[in-house]
């Protein structure tokens, strides 16, 4: 499967084919992957000196790179989110009780009910919905030439 050192595809397959490697940001050396090592460095780490690592995509949603009109500024080789948000504080009550002075009559119809909290002491997911496939990377192929 011809493709271009650093190039990253999805694939379906349960092992790599040959001459890629899953993006599970294993340690490689730089000796024996010269080329892929010039075009990704340590962006993904690595000592630089001895290895560096392939890109780790797993339980990861890939982004391109760089700042979209209006959004955040996303520089190769950053990562972030979670997959749980924390729970909620409670709110606090600020319920404000006043004072009425002098006689009052009042009939008062109450029909039982339960109050149930709506709030939660457990984490909350904050995972989309997904299919898991994987991601490879190419070790050895094709040189990309710069546009």
């Amino acid at each position: 499967m011809e493709g271009y050192f650093a190039e990253i595809r999805m694939f379906a397959g349960k092992y790599a084919p040959m001459d890629w490697a899953f993006c599970d940001g294993r340690t490689l050396s730089i000796a024996q992957y010269s080329p892929l090592y010039a075009l990704i460095g340590t962006t993904y780490g690595g000592n630089g000196q001895t290895t560096f690592q392939l890109p780790d995509l797993r339980g990861r949603v890939a982004i391109h790179a760089g700042q979209g009109v209006g959004l955040s500024n996303y520089p190769l080789g950053a990562n972030g989110g979670v997959e749980t948000i924390p729970a909620p504080a409670p709110p606090v009550n600020t319920s404000v009780v006043g004072k009425v002075s002098g006689a009052l009559t009042a009939e008062l119809k109450v029909t039982p009910a339960v109050v149930v909290s709506a709030t939660s002491s457990q984490a909350q997911t904050n995972v989309q919905p997904y299919l898991c496939v994987n991601y490879i990377i190419c070790l050895q192929g094709m040189w990309p030439q710069q546009d």
